[in-house]
């Protein structure tokens, strides 16, 4: 479906300030620049807001009226305009929008956001907070989906409200970070003090603003001013309690204020004493002004702050020594820029998106052996993110381990008799992948392997690229192999929507190859798993199984002549003649072209020190890992060169090719070699295993390069791929 033929509308009583506002004005100006057909419904037309809505969206008044009485007009709207999604937020306008829609003929998708859960307020408001809750239970399920905009709030739904999990997608709230900042710089008409304190929110119970009054009281904060800006049911109360207090002539009520950011930026400190936050949005704005913030410990303070330096969260929600102490050090620190961009970039409102997707994963391409694309895809995958709204798995029957490794999420399955033979899998992926994309109203497919349904329509089309060995060495790829791979590589650089380059070295190969390319290209880099402890025992038996002596280098990788293990066995041969003791251990499976392999060994008489050990088990391989005294791997070509990364990870020093992303994985952990140069082979592996002072430099090294990859930052950067390319 066309972004412009899309028509999305969001219902709010009215856009006084507030934070569901802000984020629902946020969403609805990024959807339209993304030229999404964007309408506002609001029961009134009022709200110091207004002015913060893009030009081009519609407004909608449904009479001037209160939002109780809103349900016959908000289904009439409904059934005039027929938006195909209307989207809420807050408990009351989320049942009345749920209600509203019950039973229309064309009934748009009901998506409302959940922005508030009942916890230490709910003793204080007791039958109103259980009433509300027991009408969640009754009318949220009836909505298609519910995004619940904290871990909090999904605990919430999931464990008080009896919310299926297939109903929520977390969608934590989005910050544009460019506009927050813009904002900020604004020139203010008020008269600030040189130092103060800052309260910025709705002046009701829940926010605990006493406990704020009494500790600012309490605390030796003589420079410092106590600004509040806000206005709200307690506003009176709050005067009332400053009038009787010691320091009223340094607590200023400013109250409502449409861009409070200026102040913001100009504050020493961010308080937020409340007794309960879902997911605060102003902290994230304090976060990326680089202000310091206390919190009470509320769920949604916690989730945001998460222990970062230069912020403080209490032990409870009323004690006021505590609190004072806390602001007097709260006044003094200073955040650290680096940290707190990392911490918010999770919040960008491009990589959070808003979508409403179904995702296909492509799976049938996989081997049952698991390596190189193999271990990316199970790897990657079995990490659940709660953001992807519905994801299903597409195996072939007899893959048990990935059946395994996804147990308990959405599989569908072919059968592997006939779909591992090329020809009937060609025509799964071109006709039979389709038809599930229309049977599970699919929004996007990501195929894992180069190839990629050519007709399919209404689907956004994610590929992924491991290397372009097909164009740069053809002569290692059978005939079919070379040319079919061509072809489906130029035509995801044309048809795709997005495509996955798994290292920078890739993407240039991939920009310098395909010169016509539309699809956007994102880099997310691979990784492996963590280190696991080995028993001496187990590594005896494992080197006993293999006839493998206690000097071992290691090679891991597919015979094939990529590889380069003609080389790396001649430049063995070298170090050997003046080095006795040493194997050399190949780990892999036969691939192509292997046979000359084993004559160069037979040819060199390097049978006893050379030792093919065929495809290992993933355990038996980081076993032999954690034992080789090093690992080389000098590969003429890599997209990504995931077994240098497993050596580093286990600390083991590494010799590596100098060509295509090699250097790119390996960084300073390891030392690196001419793949051509057989004498450069054999000096440098002469070095590694000789020399004890380069030897703990690299081991050194690989426990800071080790530290930038991860499964969960794979699993991460590829959801994110997903939500800059889905639909709503």
């Amino acid at each position: 479906m066309n972004n412009k033929n899309l028509k999305i509308a969001f219902f709010l009583p009215t856009l006084n300030i507030g934070g569901i506002e802000r984020v629902f004005i946020t969403y609805a100006n990024y959807l339209t620049e993304k030229e999404y057909d964007i309408d506002f419904v609001l029961c009134k037309k009022e709200g110091k807001l207004l002015s913060l809505l893009n030009s081009s969206i519609k407004l909608y008044d449904l009479g001037n009226m209160q939002l109780r009485y809103s349900f016959f007009k908000l289904r009439q709207y409904m059934k005039k305009i027929q938006p195909n999604v209307i989207i809420s937020g807050g408990d009351f306008p989320n049942l009345i929008l749920i209600i509203s829609s019950l039973g229309l003929k064309n009934r748009p998708k009901i998506i409302i956001s959940q922005h508030n859960y009942y916890n230490v307020e709910t003793k204080r408001l007791g039958w109103w907070a259980h009433s509300t809750c027991f009408l969640m239970r009754t009318f949220y399920p009836k909505a298609n989906k519910i995004i619940a905009v904290s871990d909090g709030i999904y605990e919430f739904l999931t464990n008080k409200i009896y919310i299926s999990t297939d109903k929520i997608m977390k969608l934590p709230n989005p910050i544009d970070v460019k506009d927050i900042k813009e904002k900020s710089l604004k020139l203010l008409d008020i008269t600030l003090p040189d130092k103060y304190i800052l309260f910025i929110g709705r002046l009701s119970y829940v926010k605990n603003l006493f406990l704020l009054l009494d500790a600012f009281e309490r605390g030796k904060l003589d420079d410092n001013y106590l600004v509040i800006v806000g206005d709200g049911e307690m506003k009176d109360a709050l005067i009332e309690k400053t009038k009787k207090m010691n320091k009223v002539d340094k607590i200023m009520f400013l109250g409502e204020i449409e861009n409070p950011l200026p102040i913001l930026k100009r504050s020493q400190l961010l308080v937020l004493p409340s007794f309960s936050e879902a997911y605060p949005t102003i902290l994230l704005e304090a976060l990326c002004l680089y202000i310091p913030v206390l919190s009470t410990p509320t769920k949604g303070a916690k989730e945001i702050l998460n222990n970062m330096a230069g912020t403080y969260i209490s032990n409870d929600y009323y004690n006021i020594e505590e609190f004072a102490k806390l602001m007097e050090n709260g006044v003094k620190e200073k955040l650290d820029p680096q940290l707190v961009d990392r911490k918010i970039s999770l919040n960008f409102i491009d990589v959070i998106g808003f979508r409403i997707q179904y995702e296909i994963i492509d799976f049938t391409q996989i081997p049952i052996q698991k390596v190189g694309v193999g271990v990316y895809a199970k790897e990657t995958f079995r990490i659940p993110n709660k953001d992807v709204n519905e994801l299903f798995f597409l195996l072939q029957d007899d893959d048990n381990d990935l059946r395994n490794a996804f147990l308990g999420s959405k599989i569908i399955l072919v059968k592997s008799k006939f779909f591992r033979i090329f020809f009937f899998r060609f025509l799964l992926e071109q006709f039979y992948i389709p038809f599930l994309c229309c049977k599970y109203r699919i929004n996007i497919l990501h195929s894992l392997h180069y190839s990629f349904p050519i007709f399919l329509f209404k689907v956004k089309r994610i590929v992924t690229i491991h290397d372009l060995t097909f164009f740069i060495h053809p002569d290692v790829h059978t005939f079919i192999k070379r040319y079919y791979f061509r072809l489906f590589i130029k035509l995801a650089c044309k048809y795709a929507d997005r495509l996955i380059c798994v290292s920078g070295s890739t993407k240039r190969d991939l920009e310098r190859i395909c010169t016509k390319i539309s699809a956007s290209i994102d880099v997310v880099p691979l990784s492996c798993s963590p280190k696991i402890q080995v028993e001496e025992q187990e590594l005896e038996l494992v080197k006993r199984k293999f006839g493998v002596g206690s000097h071992y280098m290691l090679f891991i990788g597919t015979l094939e002549p990529r590889k380069n293990i003609l080389n790396l066995i001649n430049g063995f041969y070298e170090f050997n003649r003046k080095n006795k003791g040493y194997n050399l251990v190949i780990v892999g499976k036969k691939g192509w072209f292997y046979e000359s392999i084993f004559k160069l060994v037979e040819k060199l008489n390097l049978e006893g020190n050379v030792i093919f050990t065929g495809f290992v088990t993933t355990k038996e391989k980081f076993i032999l890992l954690s034992g080789a005294h090093s690992f080389i791997y000098p590969s003429i070509y890599e997209g990504f060169g995931l077994p240098v990364l497993e050596a580093i990870t286990y600390g083991v020093p590494t010799i590596t090719s100098k060509l295509s992303s090699l250097p790119e994985v390996a960084g300073n952990a390891a030392l690196y070699i001419d793949p051509y140069n057989v004498q450069n082979i054999a000096e440098i592996i002469e070095t590694v295993n000789c020399d004890e002072e380069i030897r703990r430099r690299l081991i050194l090294n690989s426990e800071k390069q080790k530290l930038k990859y991860s499964w969960e930052k794979t699993a991460y950067l590829t959801y994110s791929v997903y939500n800059r390319c889905g639909n709503i």
